[in-house]
């Protein structure tokens, strides 16, 4: 976890925190989440009765509507506005094909794993161990598709590299203590029912995984919350030396021209000087061979600097229109 975090509340301080929040966020969102999953619920349903006839159409397609209940239930639970859909969500768009997509790439990076198979008395066990480590170090690309935020597996392996523990109790331990419980008490009720009472009762199994997958989808909307509260890590992406960078706040400037765009100083100076003196910057305040500054005497707040750094010219403007040099 988060250093400075874990000195203050502890693993189970904030494992305590997810779960109550997955609960938490699926009672305060329990009649959206219902009008919304209706229509996936009925697909799930027909799925459900056809795969009795046709046994190879019920995988592929289970795992279809899964996602498409993954991701509505994502929103649901982590956006602040209300969901679009009143009733009945079903969409299947670029969201679900990449969510699929990086389902299908994380099982692809499991497979090494499977060469501890061979490893005597403890291949197994280590192999599944490992998956789900690795399971639970890359889902928050999940939630991330889910939100349409710019995540990719190894994004989500660096935003969890501080959280390790937590993030395996809470995606992989609670979900699978859950569904284990939940599906074995409630499927033998079910079961009990159908033999019992009537065979059509078997549409509460469908309600059963309805019920398992949201829930399992919402400690891992949980976790990503918790994780993001505490702070991303930050991407930092690789500049070219030969690339303007243009920085702006409240209107002010701060340009970065690197030397390998073959412009001299006084050239810069001369472009700037054609633009900001039609503004009234008349005063030259500093003309130094690194450092060169004009103001406006009408306005004593404002500026236009140009300086020389390492392998770069530092443009800035204060108070003042945006630099219009021919080559930015």
């Amino acid at each position: 976890m988060n250093e400075n975090y874990s000195n203050q509340v502890g693993f189970f301080t904030a494992y305590k925190e997810i779960i109550n929040n997955s609960f938490s966020l699926l009672v305060k969102k329990r009649d959206i989440l219902a009008r919304a999953l209706l229509i996936p619920f009925i697909l799930l349903s027909i799925i459900h009765y056809i795969g009795k006839i046709y046994p190879n159409i019920n995988s592929f397609s289970s795992l279809i509507i899964s996602i498409i209940i993954a991701i509505a239930t994502h929103r649901i639970l982590l956006k602040e506005e209300e969901f679009p859909v009143k009733w009945g969500y079903f969409e299947f768009g670029s969201r679900e094909f990449k969510y699929l997509g990086n389902t299908l790439f994380i099982g692809i990076l499991c497979l090494p794993s499977l060469f501890c198979l061979f490893i005597p008395i403890i291949g197994i066990p280590l192999t599944v161990v490992i998956c789900l480590i690795l399971i639970s170090r890359m889902s928050l690309v999940f939630p991330a598709i889910a939100l349409d935020e710019e995540m990719n597996v190894w994004d989500s392996w660096n935003n969890t590299k501080n959280y390790k523990l937590i993030t395996f109790f809470s995606i992989i331990v609670f979900p699978t203590i859950i569904t284990l419980a939940v599906g074995i008490v409630y499927g033998l009720v079910i079961n009990f029912l159908v033999k019992v009472v009537s065979s059509q009762l078997e549409i509460l199994y469908v309600i059963l995984d309805l019920f398992i997958t949201v829930l399992v989808v919402s400690t891992l909307s949980s976790t990503y919350k918790f994780i993001k509260k505490y702070g991303f890590i930050e991407k930092v992406e690789e500049k070219s030396d030969e690339e303007i960078l243009i920085n702006e706040k409240d209107g002010n400037y701060n340009v970065s021209i690197p030397f390998s765009l073959n412009k001299t100083f006084e050239e810069i100076k001369k472009e700037l000087l054609c633009q900001y003196e039609e503004l009234g910057f008349s005063n030259i305040v500093i003309n130094k061979e690194n450092l060169w500054m004009i103001k406006n005497p009408q306005k004593d707040d404002s500026y236009v600097s140009l300086s020389i750094g390492t392998n770069k010219f530092q443009l800035e403007t204060y108070n003042t229109n945006k630099p219009e040099i021919t080559f930015i």
